[in-house]
């Protein structure tokens, strides 16, 4: 789930070349989730699928926790470092989108305290006088005074349902689509 590094015209052929590097979306994030997610449905693979979820979520959550306010950046490095100008945080889930699929997939208890130290993070540094905002900088901690939409919509409705009764919008019934609204399996699809 690395992205790509640099892309650069090639003057001479009118390409691009791209240099791999070991940077790494916020946007990302979502992707431990996804495989989590995929292990079920594909049990001869399920033990790959699920180690990859669990790889590509403690990345995202190295980021978390490589930062001052305990909240990912925009982008970042498997050296733990946020990329100069990428080190702002707006209120993303996909990070722990990710440590709501594993919660509910492995209870492992270390996802549910992720998810805390998340919430812990978002009053400390986030916490306004009318809601919350976003960070100009997760080293500094300077706010950027806008609350996305998808705080609500998603983050915050993540950590909900992290330290919920798993029956409360059950994975055996529902699917969240991209922007965290549940929607109802088809019962035939079962069958």
């Amino acid at each position: 789930m690395m992205v790509e590094g640099q892309q650069r015209r090639n003057p001479k052929t009118e390409s691009f070349d791209y240099s791999k590097g070991n940077r790494m979306g916020h946007l990302a994030c979502f992707a431990g989730g996804f495989w989590g997610m995929t292990s079920q449905v594909l049990p001869e693979k399920s033990e790959r699928f699920m180690e990859l979820a669990k790889g590509v979520t403690q990345s995202c959550r190295d980021s978390y926790v490589d930062s001052p306010t305990n909240l990912g950046p925009e982008t970042f490095s498997n050296t733990g470092a946020s990329n100069p100008g990428n080190d702002y945080y707006i209120l993303r889930p996909e990070t722990v989108e990710s440590y709501f699929y594993l919660w509910r997939l492995t209870k492992d208890e270390k996802y549910r305290e992720w998810a805390w130290d998340v919430v812990q993070a978002l009053e400390k540094h986030c916490r306004t006088e009318f809601g919350f905002a976003g960070l100009k900088s997760v080293k500094t901690g300077q706010k950027n005074e806008i609350q996305e939409s998808f705080l609500l919509a998603e983050t915050l409705k993540y950590l909900y349902l992290i330290f919920s009764d798993d029956e409360l919008i059950s994975l055996d019934e529902f699917v969240f689509n991209t922007e965290a609204h549940p929607l109802r399996i088809n019962p035939s699809i079962h069958q």
